[in-house]
């Protein structure tokens, strides 16, 4: 797996920054991490 490291994301737009998180969480999720949105609860097994 590679994974590319960039720059800043301070120059995002709300658009772009949230098409990045839902790429993070995607990525995160094949590891079998879940990364909850803002506002949402996630319940222990």
């Amino acid at each position: 797996m590679v994974v590319k490291i960039g720059g800043s994301t301070k120059r995002l737009t709300t658009v772009e920054f949230e098409e990045y998180t839902e790429k993070v969480r995607a990525w995160a999720a094949t590891m079998g991490i879940a990364l909850p949105l803002p506002n949402e609860t996630l319940e222990n097994e």
